[in-house]
């Protein structure tokens, strides 16, 4: 760091990138103060399977057939966590309301077909750890019991079929249509991990060292920008 202010002075210190590069290091360092003395954020994930079974719901059917059943269901299934009927349910089991819930504390990382990846950031190891259980349990008993009434949901079709004015199987065609969440029969979800992997420290150093740089160039360049003129 001397090294570094000596070859910064040497000789003509006001020159304008000497000034910017001097601004850009006490804003790198400024940053990287402010992220250390900020509180510290923990990040906790939970992972569901899922398994939308394309190649035995589409089997023989063109490509892009199957790939718009695959961007349909993972919509429903996205959908689904981000509903107020998971997402409260997550909050009574927390005691965070859902907006704190819906911003910056979940996320939701997933491939239309595999691992779906529940994060959640808070302040405190252990609650983070319990947002993201939740979150990812709540979707898993949900996701199923949607799969479950879808198939229930399609033998009733079938009695319809026969019997049209059955006033019990029409309403159970209701019960069922609200049960499945719009979701397809034959669909897999399991809760692969939660509960094992620990909070882990999440502190946003660089992005901070790096927008205290920025800063500090801006002021430099603003300085340069409105210097007084030589008069003339």
């Amino acid at each position: 760091m001397k090294r570094t202010m000596k070859w910064l002075v040497a000789g003509d210190p006001t020159e304008p990138w000497k000034v910017w590069l001097a601004l850009m290091l006490l804003g790198a360092l400024f940053g990287a103060v402010l992220s250390l003395s900020a509180p510290l954020a923990y990040t906790s994930v939970a992972t569901v399977v899922v398994d939308l079974n394309a190649e035995e719901t589409w089997k023989g059917s063109p490509d892009n057939e199957i790939f718009y059943y695959l961007e349909r269901e993972s919509r429903k299934l996205e959908e689904l966590a981000w509903s107020d009927l998971i997402i409260r349910q997550v909050s009574s089991a927390s005691g965070i309301s859902t907006d704190q819930l819906r911003n910056g504390i979940l996320e939701l990382s997933h491939p239309k077909d595999g691992g779906w990846h529940f994060y959640a950031t808070f302040r405190d190891p252990q609650k983070t750890q319990q947002i993201a259980e939740a979150w990812a349990t709540t979707f898993t008993q949900a996701a199923l019991e949607g799969a479950t009434n879808a198939e229930k949901l399609a033998a009733i079709r079938i009695a319809l079929a026969k019997n049209p004015a059955d006033t019990a199987l029409l309403q159970s065609l209701e019960t069922s249509e609200k049960a499945s969440h719009g979701i397809q029969a034959g669909i897999e979800v399991s809760l692969s991990q939660a509960g094992e992997v620990p909070a882990a420290p999440n502190r946003a150093t660089s992005w901070s060292i790096l927008g205290g740089s920025l800063l500090g160039l801006l002021v430099g360049l603003l300085a340069s920008a409105i210097k007084p003129g030589e008069d003339r």
